[in-house]
């Protein structure tokens, strides 16, 4: 499928960009600049906060906001700036997390392994694309403060997005958000909805991370998880996904597959590595079914209801030790 984006500069710049961080480093790192460098009130900018898990950026209940105050000086860390200046609330548009192509050498070569062993997930960096308002805006040097509350973590080994300001300038004028406008086969003209981008209504399920390297490996895990109210949907396998956690070397060094099954009210789930390389923090995955959703608005199922269980087998199929328990987070 073909799709052409029509793009102003600077948002083709900041895209541009992203993908360049994305695929030299990918390492699920924040950046200290939004793209583009500087805006006007009204333009779109995007800006990649590293490597988070649990940001609501976008919604009724989001858990992150973002600001925009006058600093007077191009440095946000510069102790000469205006701390009494008055911060400007900025609209989150979207939030999506990028993957290096698993073809290339970010993906087979790079530092994007270090998110995996000291986070437990896939190295993604999650971007947030931004609308500046139109008015309330100070022309001149600013910073773009991102806070974030308990419920999203970052690996203690990145520098969370909420423990420094991001600089961003303010320039003359007054621009528009960018309708991501594209065309797809030929027919007219549509504006991007990212909200196409953003995770699905899910149940997640993952181990409790530990920053260390496992002693364990395995060469199958299988997690049995039971939705009490499963069953009552006619047909609770049609419309179901159960999507892992993209990792890299599950793809690569572990050689692993992964297969589910659903019977009743219980959904299976098995991760196999010929050569024994599986560890705990593999079992990751996340459930997504429309139909399910529905009985969690009618309350006819409760997350908090759910329950897991895991076995680990070594290579030769023998049932080993345990390791930490799961758990169950609700993303719905």
């Amino acid at each position: 499928m073909y799709f052409y984006y029509h793009i102003n500069l600077a948002s083709r710049y900041s895209l541009f960009i992203v993908f360049m961080l994305t695929v030299l480093g990918s390492a699920g790192c924040s950046t200290v600049n939004t793209f583009p460098l500087a805006a006007r009130a009204g333009d779109t900018i995007v800006e990649p906060v590293g490597s988070p898990e649990g940001m609501i950026a976008t919604g009724s209940s989001p858990n992150t906001i973002v600001e925009w105050t006058p600093w007077g000086v191009a440095d946000c860390s510069d102790p000469a700036g205006d701390l009494s200046a008055t911060p400007v609330p900025i609209t989150v548009r979207g939030r999506f997390n990028l993957y290096p192509e698993q073809t290339s050498p970010a993906w087979l070569q790079s530092s994007a392994l270090s998110v995996e062993i000291s986070t437990g997930h896939g190295p993604y960096t999650t971007v947030l694309l931004m609308d500046l308002p139109t008015t309330g805006l100070t022309v001149g040097y600013g910073c773009l403060n991102i806070t974030t509350t308990s419920a999203v973590t970052y690996s203690p080994m990145t520098a969370h997005i909420s423990d420094y300001p991001i600089n961003l300038e303010i320039l003359p004028g007054t621009g528009a958000p960018n309708p991501l406008t594209y065309k797809l086969l030929g027919i007219a003209q549509k504006n991007g909805d990212l909200t196409d981008l953003a995770p699905k209504r899910r149940i997640v399920i993952k181990p409790d991370f530990i920053e260390s390297t496992p002693s364990t490996t395995y060469g199958a895990i299988e997690v049995e998880v039971t939705i009490p109210g499963l069953d009552l949907l006619p047909d609770p396998d049609l419309g179901m996904a159960v999507i892992p956690d993209e990792k890299i070397e599950f793809t690569t060094s572990k050689r692993g597959n992964f297969t589910w099954s659903q019977s009743g009210d219980v959904v299976k789930v098995i991760f196999l590595s010929p050569v024994g390389a599986l560890e705990y923090y593999d079992a990751h995955f996340s459930i997504l079914s429309d139909q399910m959703m529905t009985l969690v608005d009618a309350a006819a199922i409760n997350i908090g209801s759910i329950m897991t269980t895991v076995k680990y087998y070594d290579i030769d199929g023998n049932l080993v030790g345990q390791q930490p328990p799961l758990t169950v987070i609700d993303e719905t």
